[in-house]
């Protein structure tokens, strides 16, 4: 579980040797119009990593992945996770 901003940096920095990962939310949409992020599951051929949220402050790693287009992205039910990623890093992934 990623829980720190160095755990994600280092996770991203690993990542970073995969030509593909695969991308899902989990949010909540209670009492709000916009998805309030829960979890980030990523996936990178190899290993599985929960990011959560709650403990991050510094998702500029996260974001440098998310804009790198040498790194495939797949998502999970893709327009709903496109819509969190824009509403929490305000801005949307690179293919």
């Amino acid at each position: 579980m990623i829980t720190t901003d160095d755990a994600l940096a280092s996770l991203c920095e690993a990542v970073r040797a995969f030509p593909a990962i695969a991308l899902d939310t989990e949010f909540v949409r209670t009492r709000t119009y916009y998805p309030q992020l829960g979890l980030i599951q990523l996936f990178d051929g190899e290993h599985l990593a929960l990011i959560d949220p709650l403990g991050i402050t510094d998702w500029s790693p996260l974001k440098a992945i998310l804009r790198d287009p040498s790194i495939t992205k797949f998502l999970h039910a893709g327009s709903e996770d496109l819509e969190v990623f824009l509403n929490v890093f305000g801005e949307l992934p690179q293919p």
